[in-house]
This record gives C-alpha cells, sequence and structure tokens, in this order.
C-alpha cells in the first residue's frame, strides 16, 4: 500500500486493529492504534468499539472502560453496540454490578438500552443467582416499553431452574431428616 503511495485511513487502520484484536493480539492492535494517532489519522466511534470489544473479550475490562472514557472524553458520542460490549464485558468478568452502575452511565450519555443490554445483565445477576435483581431488571426493562423475548425467557427460566433444584433439594433433605426420625421415634416406640 506504501509502495504504491497510498496513505492508510481510518478504514485502514480499523481493519487491521480489529484483526489483531480477533486474534488476541492487543498489544500489537494498541501499537497500530498509537501508530494511527501518530500520523493525525484520528480513531472513530467504530475504532473504539473495535478496541473496546478486544479488551472485554480476553477480560480487561478496566482497559476497555478506561478507553470509553476517552471516547467520550473526546467528544465521539457512545452508540449502544458499544456500550453493550462494556456490559456484557463486566457481565463475563463477573461484575454484573459495575455492569448495572454502566447501564446507569450510559443512559446519562442518552443512549437508550435495548434488549441486548437487559438481557446480559439479567443474565449476569442470574448466574450470580441473584433472582430478585434479575426480575427487577425485567420489570424496569418492561416499563421502559421493552417486552421481554425468548432469551430473557430462556435466561430466568434456567436461573428458576437452579433455585427450584435447590428448593427440591432442600425439600428432599428435610424430608430424609425429618422422616428418619419420624422412623427413629416410631421404633424406639415398639422397643419398649
Amino acid at each position: 500500500m506504501l509502495q504504491r503511495n497510498l496513505k492508510p485511513d481510518v478504514v485502514t487502520y480499523n481493519t487491521l486493529i480489529d484483526g489483531f484484536c480477533k486474534e488476541g493480539e492487543m498489544e500489537k492492535a494498541y501499537e497500530l492504534w498509537g501508530d494511527m494517532t501518530f500520523k493525525r489519522i484520528f480513531p472513530n466511534h467504530i475504532t473504539y468499539g473495535i478496541l473496546i470489544n478486544g479488551f472485554c473479550s480476553q477480560c480487561r475490562v478496566s482497559e476497555a472502560i478506561k478507553l470509553w472514557d476517552e471516547m467520550v472524553g473526546k467528544g465521539i458520542e457512545p452508540n449502544i453496540v458499544t456500550c453493550n460490549i462494556a456490559i456484557k464485558g463486566y457481565c463475563r468478568s463477573g461484575d454484573v454490578t459495575k455492569a448495572y452502575e454502566f447501564l446507569k452511565k450510559m443512559t446519562s450519555k442518552g443512549v437508550v438500552p435495548d434488549m441486548i443490554t437487559y438481557n446480559s445483565i439479567i443474565h449476569g445477576f442470574i448466574k450470580q443467582e441473584n433472582m430478585d435483581k434479575a426480575l427487577h431488571l425485567v420489570y424496569k426493562m418492561e416499563n421502559q416499553g421493552l417486552l421481554p423475548d425468548v432469551i430473557t425467557y430462556n435466561v430466568i427460566l434456567d436461573g428458576s431452574q437452579h433455585w427450584l433444584m435447590a428448593i427440591l433439594k432442600f425439600t428432599i433433605h428435610i424430608f430424609h431428616t425429618r422422616f428418619s426420625q419420624i422412623i427413629r421415634t416410631n421404633t424406639s416406640l415398639f422397643e419398649e
């Protein structure tokens, strides 16, 4: 490209950075980012989204959020895709509380949550066995005019299954302990 006197632009850099991110080579991707900005080719929301996704996919969420903050600080408007990437990153790393806080942060920037946003956080709460918070989000989602979809129901049912199994195990335990006491008591009555 350079031999033909063609200069790379933001699309060229985005493509290369995306390739390195998909291969998990974040240092090389970030090196290209530095080269890009050094040559005064300024990253756009797509560039930021690619890097944020790359860092989140490696559970390096703090680095991803620094980029998100930098992007917003430079006046580049976040979009729902970039926000959902960050939320999924938090949830994947097990920090659903921060994902929920990020939901508030993104809405303060004017980004309206969608089904992916809510389903990601609901799934995170379910994985933490926090059914109350998951259901609270379902109600909040419905209040904003978004009806639960198949993914929402599957996630909730999966969580319910864990709760039902816990209740079933507890019931069996109670039955077993109480039943064995009753048998011992009844057996002792006959022995006298």
